[in-house]
């Protein structure tokens, strides 16, 4: 099972039904080859989470490369977010 499936389970609650519609627009945008959108989707999901953005960063010091590497981390930071927010909701 994919993280993305993990969290999909848990759709009801509000928040992770966010955060999968966030990571589904950036697969769908990346899949397309729509870097402007995605770029403007990445600005977008970093004002929704500015404090988990930087602590997500601090642990992770190497910036981006690219806009993939960019989208990746993003991704990666969202799945942390749904499993933060499910163990929360346990």
């Amino acid at each position: 099972m994919t993280d993305l499936e993990y969290l999909k389970q848990f759709r009801e609650i509000k928040e992770i039904a966010d955060i999968i519609g966030d990571i589904e627009k950036l697969d769908s945008l990346m899949e397309q080859n729509e870097w402007d959108s995605v770029s403007q989707l990445l600005y977008v999901i970093s004002a929704k989470h500015p404090a988990e953005k930087v602590v997500y960063n601090s642990a992770n010091p190497l910036p981006p490369l690219s806009i993939q590497q960019s989208t990746s981390s993003c991704r990666q930071l969202l799945i942390a977010l749904g499993k933060a927010k499910i163990t929360a909701e346990g």
